[in-house]
């Protein structure tokens, strides 16, 4: 250090830079060696771990002599490795949770059976559950639900009172709308300042305007939208999700349970001076969705392990996928595009075909489910799904699909043509990690 100063650094700001420069020569020095193919590699290799522990070393002190955090080397590339993610428009979203979102995020009427006080959910041949809890339904006769219309059920009798607010959290907590309230907290979490950690803290109003919603006139979101939003974390904390992944160990195949909701934590901060606020109990804080203007929020550690674990180091198991883009752009926040949940199932099937295939053959049966179309009018979810295909051809996704029209019957295939560049780039981005 007192070199630096003998070069004519007088002052604490003077000395900064002097540290600064020399960091960024060292930086530059890294990259040169880095790709200088006439050294010998043995060599080579020495001159970068020296140079290495010299740029970790200043960076620390830089750290410490500007009051800051300092980091881990480990932590340092990570963050950026996060920031040149970001650059390309990507965040991380742990795989397990990516595979089944599409089929965690479906909602449909009429749908489950009643076991143990449970609304009971089960898909993929049952490797994948949603467990509702159902207070104050005391039906031990019920395997089925009576009568799954919410809009036509006697909220003054026990029963039907305890189906309609089971509905209310399945659908807070299953349909579209969860689906992007979970992209969007993955992205926050991803971002600076939380830099791949699953706590994160947002702003109410900011959160809504990401989600595609607009303000009223007096520059704050509607009531009904805050209260939606309050009631959808509280149903994603409350609905469990049961699901199972393959893992290899030691040369061992096991089936790894997973047993969660998708949210464990969550706390707001509210003003008492609010009149909505002022007569209500804590519970009826929460169970009325009226949102203070911060809430944290944590993402279940089984679902975002993949991402980081638990004690904080990088996770080996995680997708990267696109931000929600431009509110502006977002159709109905309600609604995940049907054009998305088909690009997400095409990822998925070209990732299980090894990357070898770019012609994906798909069953209607299966490319309706995937892409949540669940009128059985089948020809108005041909138009939906045909459209879904033209939109993702228009933006690159795909270059075709055949036949067109496309069949009719559930066990017909048609193929779908894959546009290399936009899965290889998800792809390559995917093996740096």
């Amino acid at each position: 250090m007192l070199e630096w100063h003998q070069r004519g650094a007088k002052t604490d700001a003077e000395f900064e830079t002097v540290v600064e420069n020399y960091l960024s020569d060292c930086m530059v020095e890294e990259s040169r060696l880095q790709n200088d193919t006439s050294l010998d590699p043995e060599e080579r290799t020495q001159e970068l771990e020296a140079l290495r522990y010299k740029i970790e070393e200043l960076q620390t002190f830089l750290a410490r002599l500007r009051g800051q955090e300092v980091i881990s080397p480990e932590e340092l590339r990570l963050r950026r490795d996060i920031e040149e993610d970001a650059s390309k428009g990507l965040i991380a979203m742990d795989t397990v949770y990516t595979v089944y979102r599409p089929d965690i995020h479906r909602y449909d009427n009429e749908e489950g059976i009643i076991e143990g006080g449970n609304l009971v959910i089960r898909r993929k041949t049952g490797k994948i559950e949603m467990q509702i809890p159902m207070p104050g339904f005391e039906d031990p006769d019920a395997s089925s639900l009576p009568n799954w219309d919410a809009d036509n059920l006697d909220q003054s009798q026990p029963t039907d009172a305890a189906l309609v607010a089971v509905t209310e959290v399945a659908r807070a907590a299953l349909g579209d709308y969860a689906a992007r309230v979970m992209h969007l907290l993955f992205e926050i979490a991803n971002d600076y300042p939380h830099w791949r950690t699953p706590n994160v803290t947002f702003s109410v109003n900011e959160f809504l305007d990401r989600l595609g919603y607009a303000r009223d006139k007096r520059g704050i979101h509607y009531s009904k939208n805050r209260r939606y939003l309050m009631r959808t974390l509280v149903a994603l904390q409350t609905a469990r999700i049961i699901a199972e992944r393959p893992i290899y160990d030691k040369g061992k195949n096991y089936r790894e349970v997973i047993m969660s909701p998708l949210l464990t934590g969550l706390r707001t901060i509210y003003d008492n001076d609010e009149e909505a606020n002022k007569h209500l109990s804590t519970w009826e804080l929460f169970e009325k969705g009226v949102p203070g203007d911060v809430i944290q929020v944590r993402i279940g550690p089984d679902w975002y392990e993949g991402v980081r674990r638990s004690d904080g180091s990088r996770g080996n198991n995680y997708t990267l996928v696109p931000r929600l883009g431009d509110p502006k752009a977002l159709t109905n926040p309600t609604h995940t595009r049907t054009e998305d949940r088909l690009e997400n199932y095409l990822y998925t099937r070209y990732k299980e075909l090894r990357y070898a295939r770019l012609n994906i053959n798909i069953l209607r049966s299966t490319a309706l489910d995937k892409a949540g179309v669940t009128t059985k009018n089948v020809t108005r979810a041909t138009q939906i799904l045909q459209k879904a295909l033209d939109k993702l051809q228009t933006k690159g996704v795909i270059t075709g699909y055949n036949p067109q029209p496309l069949p009719l019957r559930p066990n017909e295939s048609f193929t779908v043509d894959l546009n290399e560049a936009a899965f290889y780039q998800r792809r390559r981005a995917e093996e740096k990690k």
